[in-house]
């Protein structure tokens, strides 16, 4: 169990929040081709790191790779209460009145939370899970029987919700699955078509 926690400690450190940052961009008009630029935000570089930055991309390569400082862009372009918008709706109740306080630590979020946003994606914008008071919850279970055969939960037929519309899942899923701007060896290349997310911290 241990090592279970320390995983699930570990993926909800290291997932970046900026796909629902260009998630709120592409609802008002940004999309994956959108120019934006990766340049360093200080006055003076140190030689050293000079080459971490890459100059005029497209918003794909951006968000594939987790660039920081163009999420920074999206994220001060939009405004702070349309990216809490666009949080609220895949769950997440957060202060976000700025990109550093969406990024800090204690906005880390669990598997399950994980799980329901990039399954909203997988089904083109839709939220499949069971209602309570507060609305949808996503599924863990699908059905829980005792020993002595007696159902004592059954959700096996859920309820479905409408997040985000489809072309919009879309985009978010096209960029993730596009392994040709991913940086360094591609090592989801599994023989069909994935979207994946690794997913840094500043």
């Amino acid at each position: 169990m241990s090592k279970l926690c320390s995983l699930a400690e570990a993926i909800s450190r290291y997932v970046h929040d900026g796909d629902l940052v260009y998630l709120a961009g592409f609802t008002r008009g940004l999309s994956p081709a959108t120019l934006t630029w990766d340049l360093p935000q200080a006055a003076s570089v140190s030689p050293a790191t000079v080459n971490d930055y890459r100059g005029p991309i497209r918003l794909r390569v951006a968000l594939a790779n987790d660039l920081f400082i163009p999420t920074r862009q999206v994220f001060d372009g939009m405004g702070a209460a349309l990216v809490g918008q666009t949080l609220r709706a895949f769950g997440f109740d957060l202060k976000t009145a700025s990109l550093d306080e969406l990024l800090a630590a204690e906005n880390r979020y669990t598997v399950l939370e994980l799980a329901r946003t990039y399954g909203i994606f997988a089904a083109q914008g839709t939220l499949v899970g069971y209602g309570d008071a507060g609305g949808l919850a996503p599924l863990a279970l699908l059905s829980m029987r005792g020993a002595d055969g007696r159902h004592y939960a059954d959700w096996s037929v859920p309820a479905s919700e409408q997040v985000v519309s489809a072309p919009l899942a879309y985009l978010v899923t096209d960029v993730l699955r596009d392994g040709t701007v991913r940086s360094g060896p591609n090592l989801f290349e599994i023989g069909r078509p994935a979207a994946v997310k690794t997913g840094v911290t500043p």
